[in-house]
């Protein structure tokens, strides 16, 4: 490689650190205003083009200085560089020793990820053939799932011992690659609407767009703006596949409870897709209702004005390039942060005061069924206790009501009570007529009959006690406030609740 062409990708890679950073800020300020997982997902793949298109075009403008104006060739290059023409003539040895050896680290970079994806490829192609194909009525409603998506290209169904959730392996052959304890583990529907999610993927050619995150991911790697809008990417892919497979399915609450019992948090190769990618909680509060948004970096906005200012103005290329000078005041240091695969916002740090500011992760807003269980003290519910809830039938302002109740449920003993029957009002009844219970006492009372009306009635007539079980039994056995009533006018003398139920259960009328 020439002491030109390296000096050429040197400067672009440099280049690229606030050209990404203004287009990830642009590309934010257009996903504040979209309100579809779809229209967000064509944005952001924009978005990753423009940044692979960014450094090519620097490198093509900072190879032919012929097109380039005076002006321009001064804000891409150093002043010493741009005054002679000739990148080679700026320091003796050829080519500034920083940039040089900034393209050799980018090249170590680059052939590491190659060799991450190169691994999990290879992985993949003996999962693949280690495989077994589907037969059987498994095999014929998977067939039936491919024309209900409205797939043409020929798919292939296989099942694997190797895999802990089902995934999409190919590109121009995909083949569905489904484990066997998911087979066990989903009910028929739930493994439907599964398959419909990875059936979407090939329907929107999402294999290919993958590829391509992974090109981009393995050229910028440096960049933490590449990594967080590859990872929004992947977020909003599958949330498009979600939107296909639940309106095929037309089974919300169970699509979201097969999510939760696959585990998301179970590897899946980067080159593979599979139905429990990006975050399953935020996957499942979507499909509860929940419509997460991009926020507005104002606070990051002011920051990217500052860094393109300093950029263009050459001062700290210049530095970048230049040996350090005996006399030179405090420069200004940019740092990219280290790129994640989780990572959900930009972040960027000024080091000349240690000042660092960043986009916080995208919150939920927006009034819905899980903001109105949190206002009612029911905040960071699981994926499997938000569907149960939601499933049963409890809203948000029943979990309100029993809050006020005073009984402290937890979300399992609510589902628990509401599919019994049991309402706030029976246990505020309860407590109304002085019968000291537990939140485990409602449903055993229910289910007994034991209303709050009995409770008084009995009391009335002498059915003196204090013990749930007693009025239980007192149900169970048939005793009635007339019949309390009428020992005591006969005269019968010690009339406690045990002795009343043996008197019932004898038959005594």
């Amino acid at each position: 490689m020439s002491g030109e062409t390296t000096q050429i990708i040197g400067w672009s890679l440099i280049h690229f650190l606030w050209q990404g950073l203004v287009i990830a800020l642009l590309l934010q300020g257009c996903l504040a205003g979209c309100r579809t997982a779809a229209g967000r997902y064509r944005w952001l793949m924009g978005g990753l083009m423009a940044m692979l298109a960014a450094p090519l075009a620097t490198a093509w403008l900072l190879s032919r200085p012929e097109v380039l104006l005076p002006s321009v060739q001064a804000a891409l290059l150093p002043s010493g560089l741009a005054a002679t023409a000739d990148p080679a003539a700026a320091a003796p040895n050829g080519l500034p020793v920083s940039v040089s050896w900034l393209v050799y680290a980018w090249l170590a970079g680059v052939m590491a990820l190659s060799a991450r994806w190169l691994g999990g490829w290879v992985w993949l192609e003996r999962v693949r053939r280690g495989a077994e194909p589907l037969s059987g009525d498994l095999s014929l409603r998977c067939r039936s799932l491919i024309r209900r998506v409205g797939v043409s290209k020929s798919v292939q169904f296989a099942q694997s011992a190797f895999l802990a959730v089902p995934m999409v392996v190919g590109w121009l052959r995909p083949v569905v690659l489904i484990p066997l304890s998911t087979l066990t583990t989903l009910s028929p529907q739930q493994l439907d609407s599964v398959i419909l999610h990875e059936l979407a993927h090939i329907r929107r050619l999402d294999a290919f767009a993958n590829l391509f995150q992974i090109l981009v991911e393995t050229l910028l790697f440096y960049h933490p703006a590449v990594w967080w809008v590859s990872h929004r990417i992947r977020i909003e892919r599958e949330h498009c596949c979600d939107d296909i497979a639940v309106g095929i399915a037309g089974d919300t609450f169970g699509y979201a409870m097969a999510l939760t019992l696959l585990e998301a948090e179970r590897a899946v190769p980067p080159l593979a897709m599979a139905a429990t990618g990006g975050v399953l909680k935020n996957r499942v509060k979507r499909l509860l209702g929940q419509e997460q948004r991009p926020n507005r970096p104002f606070h990051l906005a002011a920051v990217a004005v500052a860094l393109i200012g300093l950029m263009l103005g050459g001062g700290a290329l210049e530095a970048m390039a230049s040996p350090p000078r005996a006399a030179t005041p405090s420069g200004v240091e940019t740092t990219a942060p280290e790129a994640e695969n989780e990572t959900s916002g930009v972040a960027v740090a000024v080091s000349a005061e240690s000042v660092s500011v960043s986009v916080p992760p995208v919150s939920p807003a927006g009034s819905s069924y899980i903001d109105g269980l949190a206002s009612s003290g029911y905040a960071n519910l699981s994926s499997s206790e938000l569907i149960a809830l939601k499933s049963v039938g409890v809203t948000a302002q029943e979990a309100a009501e029993w809050r006020k109740t005073g009984f402290p449920l937890t979300a399992s003993q609510m589902v628990s009570l509401h599919s019994a029957g049991v309402r706030p009002e029976d246990a505020t009844g309860f407590a109304n007529a002085g019968l000291p219970i537990k939140a485990n006492d409602l449903a055993a009372l229910k289910s007994v009959g034991v209303t709050a009306d009995y409770v008084r009635r009995m009391r009335s007539a002498g059915f003196d006690t204090e013990r749930v079980s007693d009025f239980m039994t007192a149900r169970s056995v048939g005793v009635t406030p007339d019949f309390v009533a009428m020992l005591k006018r006969q005269g019968v003398t010690d009339l406690t609740p045990s002795r009343i139920v043996t008197l019932k259960a004898a038959g005594v009328n």
